[in-house]
């Protein structure tokens, strides 16, 4: 439920980064309810504004996405509102208004009147037209489809090179594992990537793990130090340092996740290459404390690759 609230809380700001047409709808339903004189179809009306006050309220949001089954991130409890089609009534609405008033003129006036008067009709479609023009797009999908063509390039360069580095490697057992086999921990993108493409490779957890989506008929979990695995590798991609942070914002110390993995038998590690070098630096002289057989052993190799580093060791 924490996790909920703290998507909602975050979630209008995020949905309205791309597009401003829930800021339009505000203004719509403030017109219509203060500013009008006739009030129009009060059962849309009614719904639109309960729903939308909804959507904006932490609280309430985190109980619509718990409703849609905790599935779906925040931008989808949206669907409840009739956004498009309010907008588009209340367009109809404004220009039934200036061409009302362009004929109430066309009766009374001469003929100046009424060419100001269907020129206010212009007038007011056409800042309609650059209003919904500003409002941009509900979500940017270019920009979300060249981010994942991005990831997904640089995750299948690193499992390609871990592959390549296994394959040069002689096979050893590895504790905890039944075959000899590189074992994994990476950023969930890089975990993806070497399931779908190199299946040789063994990986601590799978992808249900942070895409609930894939769990949601089971009744399997994971133990509190896979969770706590995984979000360290989320942050090393959010804040580059080797220390991260739990979802309930207690320290993830950097040291004591390395410590569990290696006891779940990693042996490859691959973190972004956002990490300072001080990070680096410092995970590196943790690893080679952890994986050294005899004082002064240093069995860590580090290869840099545009998105990641890589460490392995022997």
């Amino acid at each position: 439920m924490l996790e909920l609230l703290n998507n909602a809380w975050n979630g209008w700001g995020n949905f309205i980064f791309y597009g401003k047409y829930p800021v339009l709808l505000i203004l719509v339903l403030v017109v219509f309810w203060f500013f009008s004189d006739r009030k129009r179809e009060p059962v849309l009306l009614g719904y639109t504004t309960v729903m939308t006050v909804c959507c904006i309220f932490p609280l309430t949001a985190a109980l619509l996405m718990l409703y849609q089954t905790k599935f779906y991130d925040y931008q989808w409890v949206w669907s409840y509102v009739p956004l498009t089609m309010v907008a588009a009534f209340a367009g109809t609405l404004v220009l039934g208004y200036c061409r009302e008033a362009a004929d109430g003129n066309n009766a009374v006036g001469d003929r100046k009147s009424k060419f100001a008067s269907r020129g206010k009709v212009a007038v007011a479609a056409l800042i309609i037209g650059i209003m919904i023009l500003m409002c941009g797009r509900l979500t940017d999908p270019l920009a979300e489809v060249k981010t994942e063509w991005q990831q997904s390039t640089a995750a299948r360069t690193a499992v390609e090179t871990v592959a390549e580095i296994a394959a040069e490697a002689d096979a050893q057992t590895v504790s905890g594992v039944t075959e000899s086999a590189i074992v994994l921990w990476a950023p969930k993108e890089v975990m993806a990537a070497a399931r779908i493409y190199c299946p040789d490779i063994q990986l601590p957890y799978g992808r249900d793990l942070w895409d609930a989506s894939l769990g949601a008929y089971t009744y399997d979990t994971y133990t509190e130090v896979e969770d706590d695995l995984c979000q360290w590798m989320h942050c090393t991609g959010v804040f580059g340092t080797v220390d991260g942070y739990r979802l309930d914002e207690t320290v993830l110390e950097g040291k004591v996740c390395l410590e569990q993995a290696l006891e779940l038998g990693v042996n490859c590690i691959v973190v972004p290459s956002v990490m300072t070098w001080e990070a680096v630096a410092e995970l590196t002289v943790i690893l080679e404390e952890l994986t050294q057989v005899q004082p002064g052993d240093s069995r860590v190799q580090m290869q840099q690759l545009e998105a990641y580093y890589i460490f392995t060791w022997n």
